[in-house]
Formats: C-alpha cells, sequence, structure tokens
C-alpha cells in the first residue's frame, strides 16, 4: 500500500474478500452444470405431482399448459447454453423467464379452481421463486455483456484512432442569397 502525503495509507478503507481471490470458480462445460438448469430440473417432477391430480376434464386447458411451461424452462436454459452467441443465450433465458411466469400462473389458477390447495402452490414457488432471481440475474449479466460487446464496437479503438484533417469546403454553385427558380414539369399524358 502507498502512503499518501498527508501520513494516511491509501486503499485501507477497502474490504476485499480472500474467498474471491483463492477459491476457483466451477468449470461449467456443459447445460447440466447451470444452476438454474439444476433448479428447473427440481421443478418438473413436482408439477408433475401436483398436476396428477387434476380431473380429466382440466387435461387440455390446464394439466398439459402447466406441464409444458415446466419442461419449457429445462429445455429453453439447455437450450440457451447451446446458443452460439450470447444474443441468442439471451434470447432463450427470456423465454424460460416467460414459461416461469406461465408456470406460476397455471398453479394459481389451479388453486382458484380449487384443483390444488394454497400449501401445494406454495411447495411449488419456493422452487419457482429462486429460479426466477437466478434467471433475472442471468439475464441481466447477459443483456450488460451485449451491450458492453455492441458499445466496444460501435466505439474507434482509441489507440488506433488518428487525427483527420478537417472536411474540406463544398464549394458553392449558387452565389449567397440567390433564388432557386422551380420549374414545373409537364404534365404525364395519359392514353384513354
Amino acid at each position: 500500500m502507498k502512503v499518501g502525503t498527508r501520513g494516511r495509507t491509501r486503499g485501507a478503507g477497502k474490504r476485499c474478500s480472500l474467498r474471491s481471490h483463492f477459491l476457483p470458480m466451477p468449470k461449467i462445460t456443459g447445460y447440466r452444470d447451470l444452476e438454474v438448469w439444476q433448479r428447473g430440473m427440481r421443478i418438473v417432477p413436482t408439477v408433475y405431482g401436483l398436476s396428477r391430480s387434476f380431473p380429466g376434464s382440466a387435461l387440455y386447458g390446464l394439466t398439459s399448459p402447466l406441464r409444458r411451461a415446466a419442461v419449457s424452462i429445462l429445455s429453453e436454459t439447455a437450450e440457451a447454453k447451446a446458443g452460439a452467441t450470447t444474443r441468442e443465450y439471451l434470447k432463450h433465458v427470456w423465454v424460460a423467464q416467460a414459461s416461469l411466469a406461465e408456470a406460476e400462473t397455471h398453479g394459481e389458477i389451479a388453486v382458484r379452481l380449487g384443483y390444488l390447495t394454497a400449501a401445494d402452490v406454495s411447495e411449488l414457488w419456493r422452487e419457482t421463486a429462486p429460479l426466477g432471481r437466478q434467471l433475472y440475474a442471468l439475464r441481466d449479466a447477459l443483456r450488460k455483456e451485449t451491450m458492453s460487446r455492441e458499445l466496444n464496437h460501435a466505439l474507434p479503438n482509441p489507440i488506433s484512432c488518428e487525427r483527420s484533417a478537417p472536411p474540406t469546403p463544398v464549394p458553392r454553385t449558387q452565389a449567397p442569397g440567390s433564388i432557386f427558380q422551380l420549374t414545373a414539369e409537364p404534365p404525364i399524358e395519359t392514353i384513354p
């Protein structure tokens, strides 16, 4: 640490976690290593278990869409990791978030229709709430990364920028203050 001119130590007020410097981050090699995918995998059996008690009349209106939304969270998360670009990754995370909201909404509808109790759906929400926060954080990080990349590509590299000559003035063909005359073109003849 450097000592300032008044005898104070610079950087003394900054706190730093030693753990963050010495613990290696887990290597993510595929979608199975993503925590959001692992959480989504825990939601699917819960949804299937809860929807098993729905009446047959709700099969196409509520059971199937609820199950499809839960599976979609998982599928979109896996597909996001397999995407070629950050923008594709971001798109799939958005769809996973929408599917999560859809599953939560179907759970609420099931409670209002009397197919599930509030305790049943709170079990689902205990699992979906942290997943929603993680998906939001992932989406936010991807958006920042995408914006950062776009900004870096849009701005010229300050090291390689050369000072260019000022633009040369364009010579005027008309004298200053002259009025331009507009001439009407003859009308186009139509054949009857």
